[in-house]
């Protein structure tokens, strides 16, 4: 980060009298507000990314009285350390730098913290992966629900479930005018794919395998009851009479249901149909 930067950071910071979603600032004047800051690590590797600014209080964001820079520059130099495993404090370590700039007359720490490009959550290691995650939300570090936790934990994950093959399915089992649509359109926009006269686009496509049988992903989008083999792969529009499911002394459980079947575009217009169907607009005069 140029000075020049950093002083439009501030700047930006002491018009609105706190920190921001993008820039934290803390005094660490003492050992003891180190623990915060690895949090705050955590948060914007969890998130987008983000700077630290040491040395500095709020809200004036003007030196802090007893910061040591160069003390502070080497413990944060060695809690992001990979090779040493027992003094790193968060791990996986994002991508960072850490460089010492001017604020006045005094020596800031600034950490640029990189977002995570592998599966996370980073945590804080003394606090493990469930207390110890966190998320930038505004200027505070909020903790990662469970879910947020199992999320970053396959965010990066390649999943090849929509490949696999569907036993007992072939060509036949497919949407001839879904196909042919589909078909068009690819031979529109100039596809390189081989429209001969066995077919072999689909293949290519991945909507059938080498052995003949539709993939996940070629049943869904064109076939033409997928529900034959996935039963339970549909949309289910329920309207009931109020905000709740089963509300006391109502007896009526639905005021319209539909079950949306077929391939997943049918699915999704059968139930954006039934939801217009089902909206009402009020007029009080």
């Amino acid at each position: 980060m140029k000075q020049s930067e950093l002083d439009s950071h501030l700047a930006r910071l002491r018009t609105l009298g706190r920190d921001d979603a993008l820039i934290e600032i803390k005094a660490w004047a003492h050992k003891s507000e180190s623990k915060s800051f690895w949090e705050t690590v955590s948060a914007f590797a969890n998130n987008n990314g983000g700077i630290i600014v040491l040395g500095l209080e709020e809200p004036s964001f003007t030196p802090a009285p007893g910061f040591n820079a160069k003390d502070v520059e080497d413990r944060i130099r060695s809690g992001l350390n990979t090779s040493d495993q027992h003094a790193i404090r968060v791990e996986p370590v994002p991508d960072y730098s850490v460089e010492l700039l001017k604020v006045d007359t005094q020596l800031c720490v600034v950490v640029t913290i990189s977002p995570l490009t592998v599966n996370g959550p980073c945590f804080v290691k003394s606090k493990g992966v469930s207390n110890g995650s966190f998320k930038r939300v505004g200027d505070a570090d909020q903790r990662l629900s469970a879910l947020e936790v199992y999320e970053l934990q396959h965010r990066f994950d390649k999943h090849a479930s929509d490949r696999e093959h569907v036993p007992g399915t072939d060509i036949n089992d497919l949407d001839t005018s879904l196909t042919k649509a589909m078909e068009s359109r690819l031979k529109r926009q100039h596809s390189r794919l081989d429209f001969d006269e066995t077919n072999k686009w689909i293949k290519q496509k991945s909507i059938v395998t080498q052995d003949g049988e539709l993939t996940l992903a070629g049943l869904m989008a064109l076939g033409e009851y997928p529900q034959q083999f996935f039963p339970q792969l549909f949309i289910d529009v329920a309207v009931h009479p109020g905000k709740e499911k089963a509300p006391a002394g109502e007896n009526t459980r639905f005021v319209d249901r539909v079950l949306c079947e077929s391939n997943v575009a049918t699915q999704v217009l059968d139930a954006i149909a039934a939801i217009r169907r089902n909206l009402r607009t009020r007029r009080v005069i």
